[in-house]
């Protein structure tokens, strides 16, 4: 035991006298009650030097705490690289009773260091008992819900509002298609965590563009996921992120009009949208009974009732082929 408190308070050189007194080498691996070892306390510390002691020390770098982790997870949780990538090993894809693994916690918690290390050498779409990836945690991470940020007049700094730079590191080693359990994807989790950073660096990629409106096993989009969470947020920068979120998911031609299990839909929530968002949703509903009326003439032959704006209208979505496209266009303006 007292070379676990010596490792607790970062105390090499008493860690390396006891270490040396004959017949007490074997401490190395002692445990608490938590099960952690001395070189578990020290990897969480992020104390190299005493990593190092304790290893030459043959310390077990495979013991396992009782809620599942080694010395290797706990160095990627508390984002200690040097530490990791010492305690590196062919079986870093270990996962924990929650089923995570060192890249899932370096994603959490936003160590983009440790997550460039580990993805390109492990598999990235190791799922955790809940059926997340580490990329469901990059595109959920952001730095104000761990108190990282240090400014207090923020408004959504690169870090706040999602970290861009931990979801590319990992898109090439992703299945950026995969879902949880519960059917969530992660344009899903971002904008519930009002990463509007991530939100928009997703919706460059085909594949979120064509599944903007796709649901989770509760019939929840993107965009009603991100207005269900405004009803539970008092903090401003939160609120604002989550809507230029919804802004965004609307810009991008997000369905306003779905249903989920609940029979809910998106309007339930208008009443906490800024003057912003609400001009934006209201410009939405026009354009969208604008788009129906248009069709449901000329699909019916009646062009002669039509005014000179409505024809050309029309006329652009010949040219764009597309008349969703052109709604987003008419927003836009």
């Amino acid at each position: 035991m007292d070379l676990l408190l010596a490792t607790i308070n970062s105390d090499v050189n008493l860690s390396r006298k006891i270490l040396a007194t004959p017949g007490r080498s074997d401490s190395v691996n002692y445990r608490d009650n938590s099960g952690y070892t001395a070189l578990m306390h020290a990897s969480s510390k992020g104390d190299l030097e005493l990593v190092k002691l304790l290893l030459e020390h043959k310390s077990n770098v495979d013991d396992i705490s009782n809620d599942g982790w080694n010395a290797f997870l706990i160095s990627c949780r508390e984002g200690h690289l040097s530490i990791a990538k010492l305690l590196y090993s062919d079986d870093a894809n270990i996962q924990d009773k929650q089923g995570w693994t060192g890249l899932m916690f370096s994603c959490a918690f936003g160590y983009l260091d440790i997550a460039q290390f580990l993805v390109s050498t492990k598999n990235a779409n190791v799922k955790n008992n809940e059926g997340y990836t580490s990329f469901h945690w990059a595109c959920a991470y952001s730095a104000y819900r761990y108190s990282k940020c240090i400014s207090k007049a923020c408004h959504g700094c690169n870090q706040c509002a999602g970290n861009v730079s931990l979801v590319k590191a990992l898109i090439p080693f992703s299945d950026i298609t995969s879902t949880s359990n519960d059917g969530i994807n992660a344009l899903i989790v971002a904008s519930k965590k009002g990463n509007f950073l991530v939100v928009e660096h997703l919706l460059t990629t085909k594949y979120f563009q064509n599944s903007i409106n796709n649901v989770d096993q509760k019939g929840n989009t993107a965009l009603y996921s991100a207005c269900f969470s405004l009803r539970g947020t008092h903090e401003a920068l939160l609120n604002r992120n989550l809507h230029k979120v919804i802004r965004l998911l609307l810009l991008h031609g997000a369905n306003i009009d779905i249903r989920n299990n609940c029979n809910d839909t998106i309007y339930s929530f208008t009443h906490m949208f800024t003057q912003e968002t609400k001009l934006l949703f209201e410009n939405t509903i026009k354009w969208n009974r604008r788009k129906h009326f248009i069709l449901m003439l000329s699909e019916n032959g009646y062009l002669a009732e039509m005014n000179e704006q409505e024809k050309d209208f029309l006329k652009y979505v010949k040219i764009f082929g597309n008349i969703d496209l052109l709604c987003k266009i008419c927003i836009y303006l």
